[in-house]
């Protein structure tokens, strides 16, 4: 089975789906992801960075308590335009909502001092390219390809039925 993780670019001001907690901060900087002194990303070991963006990385971490491996977004808010603030709360808000067998499932998030954080399940089996770096050359059979290629249309058809424009697109497995 295939999972999608989905960078959001846009959603839609009149889309049908419309998340119960989608609410920004009146100021970035007074709304951060920590409690009782601690933020919520002590909870988390960087095992590895496994992407960077234009706007951000990924890391492979561990949460603590369960001892689990997750993604970790970091969208960087420094030297960025308010707009560009409120839109990556807004994805992260989307994330949180998401809900579909094909896409990635979303763990936690929170507006941290200099960025953004969203924490979603870990795909054991690598991505598309790893996939294909390991069949060495070796065809992939054709019900494999319709199938990965019905799970990717299907989580595509969720998203876009709901009005959310993504920007990046990684299937994992």
């Amino acid at each position: 089975m295939i999972h999608v993780s989905v960078s959001i670019c846009h959603i839609h001001r009149h889309r049908t789906f419309t998340p119960s907690h989608f609410s920004f901060p009146p100021a970035l900087h007074t709304w951060e992801g920590e409690m009782e002194g601690r933020s919520k990303e002590d909870e988390y070991d960087v095992a590895e960075q496994i992407g960077r963006g234009r706007f951000g990385a990924a890391f492979l971490v561990v949460n603590k308590p369960e001892n689990r491996r997750y993604v970790m977004k970091k969208i960087k808010l420094a030297r960025q335009t308010e707009r560009f603030k409120q839109t990556a709360v807004q994805e992260m808000n989307l994330i949180a909502e998401l809900n579909h067998p094909y896409i990635v499932e979303y763990k936690d998030s929170w507006v941290g001092k200099e960025c953004v954080c969203i924490v979603t399940n870990y795909c054991e089996g690598g991505d598309m390219d790893q996939m294909i770096r390991r069949a060495r050359g070796t065809y992939f059979s054709e019900e494999m390809l319709c199938k990965w290629l019905t799970q990717l249309l299907l989580a595509l058809d969720y998203l876009h039925s709901n009005r959310v424009l993504h920007r990046d697109l990684k299937v994992g497995f």
